[in-house]
């Protein structure tokens, strides 16, 4: 992962993302890891648009 590093940790959540819900669609069905993912993605998305306070 990448802590620390915003941009960095963004694309790794779109791929793990885009692995996960991979693997959802073929059992057709939502897991509790998609419903995981899809909040930690929210998560990290979330930071990166807020403005810096420094």
């Amino acid at each position: 992962m990448a802590m620390g590093e915003l941009e960095a940790a963004q694309e790794d959540v779109q791929q793990v993302y885009l692995e996960v819900n991979r693997k959802a669609g073929w059992l057709s069905m939502r897991t509790s890891d998609l419903d995981e993912i899809e909040k930690l993605k929210a998560t990290v998305l979330a930071v990166g648009e807020q403005p810096d306070s420094e």
